[in-house]
């Protein structure tokens, strides 16, 4: 599924007003994952909730304990409070960070941007690779333009998904922390800056650990404009936003934008949020980033 997106200076009341900012996107799945939700959800029993009346939460928002309607939604929001004025980690931190800025005027350059979650487990340890199937499928979508950065999910080495079908030519892979690697086109992008910030953590029901951000910052060889691109593979359970709940979750994504990022750069945020619309990640992130895309993992 691919869109194309050109900004004007039409933006949304909180982001500030950009010159022309073309960007397209892709997503690309080779699995499709089942998830079914129980309550209690995998075994998590209500005992270990305290200071919540999932009776009450329900009742209140008009949903049924027993057929789980609510439960997430009562989690979530018992996570964002309790969760927050309980935890010493720092990816615990519920301040809200400030609005965040429109592109920098400049020449007008067209985005192409891939997100990818390989499924490391199935398609490399699994099926060793399936005969470079990712790496294949990722040049069959450059036909109409190579991608300028890539974001890929459960990927525990990315030079082994695009050196064989020969892309490591032109791409250049940052391996990152919590499963997760960028690569960047090096002909046309100059890394300014990189690293990986921690923003979440499982919740123990369903833990597999921390999860982090990956970040480049990038100048465009021939426009100067500048890219800070963002790659992340959200918390479990399924749109819970960790053990810290989802606005945690968001406000820390925001907040290392502040931090990495410079006033006047284009933000690109992608990945694997484990999250969708109905949840607090996600709301808390509409309010600062226009979405782009959206699909299925």
């Amino acid at each position: 599924f691919a869109l194309q997106v050109e900004f004007d200076n039409q933006a949304p009341s909180h982001v500030a007003a950009a010159q022309p900012l073309r960007i397209e996107m892709l997503a690309l799945r080779i699995e499709m994952l089942v998830l079914t939700i129980s309550w209690p959800p995998l075994g998590f029993a209500r005992e270990t909730l305290p200071g919540l009346n999932l009776d009450d939460e329900c009742r209140t928002g008009g949903g049924d304990v027993e057929d789980g309607t609510c439960a997430l939604y009562a989690l979530q929001r018992h996570r964002s409070t309790s969760s927050l004025a309980s935890s010493q980690q720092s990816w615990c931190d519920g301040s809200v960070p400030a609005q965040l800025w429109g592109p920098a005027p400049g020449p007008e350059l067209q985005i192409k941007v891939l997100s990818y979650n390989l499924f490391w487990w199935s398609l490399f340890r699994l099926r060793h690779g399936n005969g470079n199937s990712a790496g294949q499928l990722i040049k069959t979508t450059m036909e109409d333009g190579a991608y300028d950065v890539m974001g890929f999910q459960e990927c525990e080495d990315g030079n082994q998904v695009l050196g064989p079908v020969g892309l490591l030519e032109d791409y250049s892979v940052f391996q990152g922390e919590y499963a997760t690697c960028m690569a960047y086109r090096k002909t046309s992008w100059t890394v300014l800056g990189k690293g990986v910030t921690s923003v979440a953590e499982d919740m123990k029901t369903h833990y597999y650990g921390k999860r982090g951000a990956q970040w480049l910052r990038l100048r465009h060889a021939q426009t100067g404009r500048v890219l800070f691109f963002v790659n992340h593979h959200g918390p479990l359970e399924v749109n819970s936003g960790g053990e810290c709940g989802g606005a945690s979750t968001a406000y820390n994504l925001v907040r290392l934008m502040h931090l990495e990022a410079k006033p006047g750069d284009a933000i690109i945020l992608t990945g694997d949020f484990n999250a969708n619309s109905a949840s607090l990640t996600i709301q808390e992130l509409w309010s600062r980033l226009i979405l782009l895309y959206e699909g299925d993992s």
